[in-house]
């Protein structure tokens, strides 16, 4: 990832003296302290480097930050001695499980993104109801936005929890192989899943349904009722499938699924079904990530103590910048972002 431009005539460009403390992947080195005077512009500041024997091609990575400024120039600190080839590969060995792991995460971020817009239109949809007295034509154009918004919402969560699901299974084939026992566990969940929960059952043929057949949504449940501590009416929604609707309108539900859809009330309420489906996917989510659970917890141990070392205020950038030699008395003209934040939401979201 490219840092943003800064501007060489401004003398914004500010190099600070490293603290060569070590870091725990770094590997041993022969090292000799060598005053050097690191001038940029107008700015002249004393650090430390350390020597080291080269390859040919050799690039340097400065642990380090950047500080954007209100008028879009940044300061630079480097804040440590250059890692050498040997310790970026080892570095980069100890994340890469971060950067395997990211298509994955983003998956399920959208469809987590997903769930909780569905949840926050119940309260947008109340909002826009309470409305209604004061609206043209008795507040019909506000019931139907209120409708395509969660039709809308509907449709991005079931597409994207089906859109995970494949992402997941493609990037164990791909790794793994296909029918390989990880890829086979993974496959005996999500069937466990479809068995033991209507609602992942439910949802996954809802999605078809959506995709190639009819919209999800057949009308609101909207009830008006008087709260307690006020004279306003409180107004409760509700999200509705027609039972009728959805059994006559495609007739590829199955057996079982027929049964199920006959014994539930005329008017299906989707919004606990949504929410527990949603619980299911995240297991889904946990268990991949269980596979390489190991690597990712030394891959944090490695980030957090590059951030220790970087020490980078708030507000800051905490970045390698990379050059082609040990001093850094120019410029940096390239750097790149570690997975600390993708590290950081996966551990949330594991728990």
């Amino acid at each position: 990832m490219e840092r943003p431009q800064s501007a060489r005539s401004g003398n914004k460009v500010r190099i600070v003296h490293p603290d060569l403390t070590m870091l725990p992947f770094q590997m041993t080195q022969n090292v000799n302290k060598l005053p050097h005077d690191g001038i940029y512009g107008n700015k002249i500041t004393i650090f430390y480097i350390r020597k080291f024997s080269m390859r040919e091609g050799e690039e340097f990575q400065w642990p380090g930050y950047y500080i954007l400024q209100p008028d879009g120039t940044i300061d630079i600190h480097v804040c440590y001695r250059p890692l050498n080839q040997d310790e970026v590969e080892e570095f980069e060995e100890a994340i890469s499980v971060v950067f395997d792991l990211q298509p994955i995460l983003r998956a399920y971020e959208v469809f987590e993104l997903s769930h909780t817009e569905i949840n926050s239109a119940i309260d947008d949809i109340q909002d826009m109801h309470g409305r209604l007295i004061n609206s043209d034509f008795g507040g019909m154009p506000i019931i139907y936005d209120a409708k395509v918004l969660f039709i809308h919402r509907t449709m991005t969560f079931l597409s994207s929890f089906k859109s995970f699901l494949d992402h997941a299974e493609t990037k164990i084939k791909r790794k793994y192989k296909e029918n390989s026992s990880i890829h086979n566990n993974f496959i005996k969940e999500t069937n466990y899943l479809y068995d033991n929960h209507f609602s992942y059952r439910f949802m996954s043929k809802l999605r078809t349904i959506s995709q190639h057949v009819m919209l999800p949504i057949s009308v609101f449940n909207i009830n008006v009722e008087q709260q307690n501590d006020s004279n306003k009416p409180k107004h409760c929604v509700s999200i509705i499938a027609e039972r009728k609707e959805l059994l006559n309108g495609w007739g590829k539900w199955g057996a079982r699924m027929e049964k199920e859809l006959s014994e539930l009330p005329d008017r299906i309420n989707l919004l606990p079904i949504i929410n527990e489906h949603a619980i299911c996917i995240k297991k889904l989510f946990c268990s991949f990530i269980e596979i390489e659970k190991d690597k990712l917890n030394y891959a944090s141990l490695c980030l957090n103590e590059l951030l220790k070392a970087i020490d980078s205020p708030p507000g800051a950038v905490p970045v390698l910048w990379i050059t082609q030699n040990p001093k850094i008395d120019i410029e940096p003209t390239r750097s790149k972002i570690p997975p600390f934040e993708d590290v950081r939401r996966i551990l949330n979201i594991i728990g």
